[in-house]
C-alpha cells in the first residue's frame, strides 16, 4: 500500500515471538501401595486431606502416605497418586490379584447369629469320606460328608491279548487331549499273549492325567480326579478291538466336582442340604463362614 501524503501511520502486527505460557511446577506423580482407593488409575490430589480421603492413612508396609505428606508439607500442590498392587502379570491390569475386604455390620442390640470361621482358604484338599461335624444349638451332633470317586473304565477281560507291534491305544481322561499309548514288542515277554501287568506298565509309562490297574485280574484305566469331573473315555486305536474297552465316556460320582479342589461354594451345598440349621458363606480371601440360621443369645454352633 502506497501513502501519498506525509503522516504517521501505525501499522500493529502480531508479534513473531510467542510467548510461552508458565506451568506449574510443584506438580509430582507416584505409584504406591495404599489402604484403599481405585487400582491403577491416576488420581489427582491437592492436599494430603484429599490423599487420606481417597486413599487411607499410613500403612506398615509401604511409603506411599508418607512421601505424600512430605510433598504437601514441602509446597507441593498437585499430586497424581495411582494405587498399585500384586499382579500376575505386571503389564496387564486385568491380572490383579488384590480381593476386595468386607466385613459384616450389627447395631447395638440386635440379635446376630452365631459364626465359625474357617483357617484355610478355598480350594480345599479333601479325601472321599471326609466330615464336617457341627453342635448347632447345643443339639445333637450333625455331620456333612464329601464324597468322590475316579472314573474307571475296565477292559474286555483278564487276557491275555493277542496284539501286535506298533499297535495303539487312543483315550482321554477328564475331558483332556486324545492320549496315544504305542504297544512295542520290546515291552512285552510275547505281544502275542500279552498279559494285564504288561499292559499296565506299559500305559502308565505314557499318560499323563490317569493310570492303568490291574483289579481282580482285569486291566482297568482311572482317572486321578475324584468327584463328578472324573472322565475316562476309551476313544479308539487298533488295539482296542483285542482288549475291549467299551466306547464312550465314563464318569466319577460324589457330591463335588473334585476332592482335590473343593471350593466354598460346594461346601455350602454339601452343608446346607446335611444340616438347615446353617448357613455358609464365603469369607475374606476365601474361607468358610458358618452361621447359624438362629439368632440371639441362645443361638451357638461348634
Amino acid at each position: 500500500m502506497q501513502l501519498l501524503s506525509s503522516k504517521v501511520v501505525v501499522v500493529e502486527e502480531e508479534p513473531r515471538v510467542r510467548g510461552i505460557p508458565a506451568l506449574p511446577t510443584s506438580v509430582a506423580g507416584m505409584v504406591g501401595i495404599t489402604e484403599r482407593g481405585p487400582i491403577d488409575q491416576a488420581v489427582l490430589v491437592t492436599s494430603f486431606e484429599e490423599f487420606q480421603d481417597r486413599f487411607g492413612g499410613f500403612t506398615p508396609n509401604s511409603d506411599l502416605a508418607l512421601a505424600a505428606m512430605g510433598f504437601f508439607e514441602n509446597g507441593g500442590s498437585q499430586l497424581w497418586v495411582v494405587r498399585t498392587v500384586h499382579h500376575a502379570d505386571v503389564a496387564d491390569p486385568a491380572t490383579a490379584t488384590a480381593v476386595r475386604s468386607f466385613g459384616f455390620l450389627t447395631t447395638p442390640g440386635a440379635p446376630t447369629p452365631a459364626i465359625v470361621v474357617g483357617a484355610a482358604a478355598e480350594p480345599f484338599l479333601l479325601a472321599d469320606g471326609d466330615r464336617i461335624v457341627l453342635s448347632v444349638g447345643g443339639g445333637p451332633d450333625e455331620q456333612a460328608t464329601f464324597n468322590g470317586s475316579a472314573a474307571q473304565v475296565a477292559a474286555g477281560g483278564p487276557g491275555p491279548f493277542a496284539l501286535a507291534d506298533g499297535q495303539t491305544l487312543t483315550l482321554r481322561f477328564d475331558g483332556g487331549p486324545e492320549q496315544v499309548v504305542v504297544f512295542a514288542a520290546a515291552s512285552f515277554g510275547d505281544i502275542g499273549a500279552a498279559t494285564a501287568d504288561e499292559l499296565a506298565a506299559t500305559i502308565n509309562a505314557q499318560i499323563d492325567g490317569g493310570k492303568a490297574l490291574v483289579l481282580a485280574g482285569v486291566l482297568t484305566l482311572e482317572s486321578d480326579t475324584e468327584g463328578t469331573s472324573s472322565q475316562v473315555e476309551v476313544t479308539g486305536g487298533t488295539a482296542n478291538a483285542a482288549l475291549g474297552f467299551p466306547p464312550g465316556a465314563v464318569s466319577g460320582a460324589g457330591n463335588v466336582a473334585d476332592l482335590a479342589a473343593v471350593t466354598v461354594a460346594e461346601v455350602k451345598a454339601v452343608l446346607e442340604a446335611a444340616v438347615p440349621a446353617v448357613t455358609v458363606d464365603a469369607g475374606p480371601g476365601g474361607v468358610v463362614e458358618i452361621r447359624t440360621v438362629a439368632t440371639g443369645a441362645a443361638a451357638s454352633v461348634q
